[in-house]
């Protein structure tokens, strides 16, 4: 379970420690484990609060790039890399937001019933004919240079609700490996699960619709 943080999310990631993250055992459970997904601050503040909280704790993945919305690509590319150089042996994933509750249980058994379709998929809630924003001042901008068409393509997110923001995403290891890039290099202005889903669909790799309402709740915005 990949979740993306921020330096400052102290007590969003002390939460998850104490609640569905709990079914991981503090990283001892036979088949279950998580890690928190961070670039580096300009605040030598919280760059030290963090260090300590990785000593103390040993679930935080830090990587060499500023952690910001812009870089959410590389940060989950980034994640990936880790993932698959540390737990070469994993069968499913699951990339969620720390603003998210996940019924780890019910999501255990859906990714059973949904195993033959997550070899070639990125699993949950389909949204098509997405429409890029155009206006500079939005968080999810997207200028025409960066991406010239009139819809997104089609991509799947584990959450109970249509909204503009990530929630969570599963799929099998071996999506995770389509995901990276010849060399490992990401340079894109193109929204993260924009970009993943324009690396995936030619590839035959599709977003799957998946029951996932009672998997997750996303704090509301």
């Amino acid at each position: 379970m990949l979740v993306l943080t921020t330096h400052s999310a102290v007590e969003r990631r002390q939460a998850i420690r104490q609640t569905w993250a709990s079914f991981t055992q503090n990283n001892t459970a036979a088949k279950l484990r998580h890690v928190f997904l961070l670039g580096r601050s300009r605040d030598a503040r919280h760059m030290r609060s963090v260090q300590e909280e990785q000593a103390k704790y040993g679930d935080i993945v830090m990587h060499d790039y500023i952690d910001s919305y812009g870089n959410l690509t590389l940060k989950t590319l980034s994640g990936f890399h880790w993932l698959l150089k540390n737990c070469p042996n994993i069968r499913f994933f699951l990339k969620v937001d720390d603003d998210v509750w996940m019924n780890v249980p019910t999501l255990l058994n859906l990714l059973q019933t949904k195993d033959t379709e997550l070899q070639t998929a990125i699993g949950g809630t389909c949204f098509h004919k997405i429409e890029p924003i155009r206006n500079n001042a939005s968080k999810w901008y997207a200028s025409f240079e960066s991406y010239p068409h009139p819809h997104y393509p089609a991509t799947a997110r584990v959450r109970p609700t249509p909204a503009p923001s990530g929630g969570a995403q599963c799929g099998a290891s071996v999506t995770g490996c389509t995901l990276l890039p010849p060399g490992g290099c990401v340079h894109s202005t193109v929204h993260e699960r924009v970009w993943r889903q324009l690396r995936l669909e030619p590839r035959g790799f599709q977003p799957t619709s998946m029951e996932t309402n009672a998997c997750c709740v996303e704090r509301k915005r």
